[in-house]
């Protein structure tokens, strides 16, 4: 009998050979689900998937599942059988298998996530140059001045899922200084790091670690400014875990990788003195920004573990807004709004497929909103003769998914 269950099984995986095989000569788009992997695991170890029953039937004898129903005389609803007839699986088992196929589906999805949270980690110190931007901007600065800052730049996401709502936390903290080269030109460099826990869906989180590097100016020509930033970070997925419920079971695979980005700014603007404690005026700012992620295998070696491969993404954001900015005694405080599109890409892709087979498919991320506004508000107020403070408060509106708020 063991023999005889040898021989077939080794048949079973003769033929799923050839057909993945064949499947490879076509290249095409192929989301491949190992279904006799998990009928191994769920043999092994039956209990830990919930089923009761292995050998019998829950169909009576004699009666095909396709004409079989659980009002049925004779049918046996007191155990969870792994099969209905002599062939045919049972109800708990075609839900395992239909839970099995959505997470192969869903995976790659899920995967865009980490590109996004790529560039959302280059927001953070962004948030802190502008506050020092703002700085620059209110006050005169002599020349041969060495000034240094930082500060820290905190945020909650919001995901607004079709299945549940996930949600995500920044950390970023900055150091930078500058020098004022001229009257008109000041240049400087910043550094800064990041430590973000994202869980975008109930069945996907991470942890994501960047350092960020960047070079900056600041001109000044009267009434007209123009500001400019080139910028790297390094990140660093861990804790990447996809959790997959398989009846009674659920199991969570658990990957690591790593990605970058290069990114510019230009902003200008230009400030109409309408009070001598009074300014306001537009501003325009382009801001591009290319990501990589690299692919990675999750770790186990199970009929649910997969691989990924690398991911791309182009970002280019054009934004106009108004500014207004009042000079109190001691606090200067402003208030900004901007209404901003991108222009790049606004689906992020990723590909994968399970480690057990050679087949891949890719799969676009939820599409992004190509408008929104910003609405920023903040002041700075000096401590002493040569230090002083800021703060600010930003928020994000008109979008569908992962709005923002930042401080």
């Amino acid at each position: 009998m063991k023999r005889r269950q040898g021989r077939r099984q080794l048949w079973t995986d003769y033929y799923n050979q050839m057909e993945e095989k064949g499947l490879e000569q076509h290249g095409g788009n192929i989301a491949r689900a190992d279904i006799n992997g998990l009928f191994k695991e769920i043999l092994a170890n039956p209990q830990a998937f919930g089923l009761t029953n292995t050998v019998g039937m829950a169909c009576p004898p004699g009666v095909s599942a396709s004409a079989c129903s659980s009002a049925m005389p004779g049918f046996n609803a007191s155990q969870d059988y792994l099969f209905a007839d002599h062939l045919h699986p049972g109800p708990q088992v075609h839900t395992i298998i239909a839970q099995y196929i959505q997470s192969i589906i869903a995976a790659p999805v899920q995967a865009t996530y980490l590109n996004q949270s790529v560039q959302s980690m280059a927001q953070g110190s962004r948030t802190t140059l502008d506050s020092r931007y703002q700085q620059l901007r209110q006050r005169e600065n002599p020349v041969g001045t060495l000034g240094m800052f930082g500060g820290y730049s905190g945020g909650y996401q919001r995901y607004d899922n079709n299945e549940a709502d996930g949600n995500g936390n920044h950390n970023n903290l900055t150091v930078g200084v500058d020098y004022q080269l001229n009257e008109q030109v000041l240049l400087g460099g910043l550094i800064a790091g990041s430590l973000d826990k994202q869980h975008p869906d109930d069945n996907y989180r991470y942890d994501a670690r960047g350092f960020q590097a960047a070079v900056f100016s600041h001109l000044r020509a009267g009434q007209a400014w123009l500001d400019s930033d080139l910028h790297y970070l390094s990140a660093k997925f861990s804790n990447i875990q996809r959790s997959i419920t398989l009846g009674a079971l659920r199991r969570v695979e658990e990957g690591e990788t790593d990605g970058w980005l290069w990114g510019a700014r230009l902003t200008s603007g230009y400030d109409f003195v309408m009070m001598p404690w009074l300014t306001t005026g537009p501003m325009l700012q382009y801001a591009w920004d290319y990501s990589h992620v690299n692919g990675y295998s999750e770790k186990l070696n199970t009929s649910t573990s997969m691989r990924f491969g690398d991911q791309n993404a182009h970002s280019q954001v054009g934004s106009a807004g108004w500014r207004l900015d009042l000079r109190h005694s001691i606090i200067h405080s402003w208030a900004q709004i901007n209404y901003r599109r991108q222009f790049g890409d606004d689906t992020y892709v990723a590909n994968g497929g399970l480690k057990s087979t050679a087949l891949t498919f890719s799969r676009d991320g939820k599409a992004q909103d190509k408008n929104w506004v910003d609405i920023a508000i903040g002041a700075d107020f000096p401590l002493s003769a040569t230090v002083s403070a800021f703060a600010g408060l930003a928020q994000t509106a008109g979008l569908s998914d992962g709005n923002q708020t930042r401080i």
